[in-house]
């Protein structure tokens, strides 16, 4: 109150500061709390849609379990 009636106001620094964690915190307000900043959860739900499937396959380069066969390492 006293700063306000002398006509003084926070320093240039200050005020950069107090603007920016206003900022960061509007950010964090407008973001979803359930999925990452890249959305991904997002996009793996889409792709659920769009293969119509209960789950995602992430990697596909061995022998799955729905072949009949078990997945092992193969050593050298």
């Amino acid at each position: 109150m006293s700063h306000k009636f002398h006509g003084k106001a926070s320093g240039k620094m200050k005020s950069e500061k107090r603007n920016k964690k206003y900022q960061e915190e509007m950010a964090l307000q407008k973001m979803n709390s359930g999925d990452t900043p890249l959305n991904t959860a997002a996009l793996l739900k889409e792709k659920q849609k769009t293969a119509q499937s209960p789950f995602v396959i992430l990697s596909g380069g061995g022998q799955t379990f729905s072949t009949g066969t078990t997945i092992s390492k193969q050593r050298k």
